[in-house]
């Protein structure tokens, strides 16, 4: 049974998608200036992790249950 989808997380990650094309818009027209350029390194600093964050979060709640099954070699996760 598929889950609900959650529409902040859905909305978070658009708005993230838009800053990434901002960002995009503003080192094109800036070239190697783009590095004094305030709202380039505040979105630089946080639009990436942001969205690896709540993607993984999203893909971690899919997931159903996860067993640690010992075998002689070592631990091994077996995904139920």
């Amino acid at each position: 049974m598929a889950k609900e989808r959650l529409v902040w997380a859905d909305s978070l990650k658009g708005w993230l998608m838009i800053l990434v094309i901002i960002g995009h818009a503003i080192q094109s027209l800036l070239l190697d200036g783009c590095n004094d350029n305030h709202v380039w390194n505040l979105i630089y600093s946080f639009h990436m992790p942001a969205f690896m964050a709540v993607s993984g979060w999203l893909a971690f709640r899919g997931i159903s249950t996860c067993k640690l099954v010992n075998y002689n070699w070592g631990g091994v996760f077996k995904w139920l």
